[in-house]
């Protein structure tokens, strides 16, 4: 399952926050901030950069503060735990059959039932029926 998570940050010096915006983690978590430093303030890098870390509802799941490497190149890691909401509930293939009108034949539910496939849930997490080898369902 793919988590969106977005990412609110900003640079922290002699105790003032200045916002960078935010950005949308990807796949891989990696999200980025641009801070261009002021002319008048060559050689001052802020030292302090904070997140605030939220989900897709735009709820706050963590914050933290983190210390800027003197690399701008360097990637830093920041581990954050996320709770995954629950499942919703899938639909039987039974009832995904009867919403569309289409009659399943019993063997091919049999075969699919025998390799725990009940749901439509199920179905998508087995990759499909094309994953499934064709012997197995050619007396379907």
């Amino acid at each position: 399952m793919l988590l969106l998570v977005c990412i609110r940050g900003g640079i922290e010096r002699d105790g003032q926050r200045e916002s960078l915006g935010y950005d949308i983690a990807n796949g891989r978590g990696y999200f980025s901030f641009a801070y261009a430093l002021p002319e008048s303030e060559s050689g001052r890098l802020p030292s302090r950069l904070f997140l605030e870390i939220l989900n897709s509802d735009e709820e706050e799941i963590t914050q933290t503060t983190v210390t800027i490497p003197t690399n701008p190149e360097q990637i830093i890691q920041i581990p954050v735990a996320v709770a995954i909401a629950p499942e919703k509930p899938s639909p039987t293939l039974t009832q995904v059959a009867n919403l569309a009108r289409v009659q399943l034949p019993t063997q091919l539910l049999t075969t699919l039932t025998n390799k725990g496939i009940r749901t439509l849930g199920d179905l998508q997490k087995a990759g499909g029926l094309n994953n499934i080898p064709s012997a197995e369902l050619s007396s379907n």
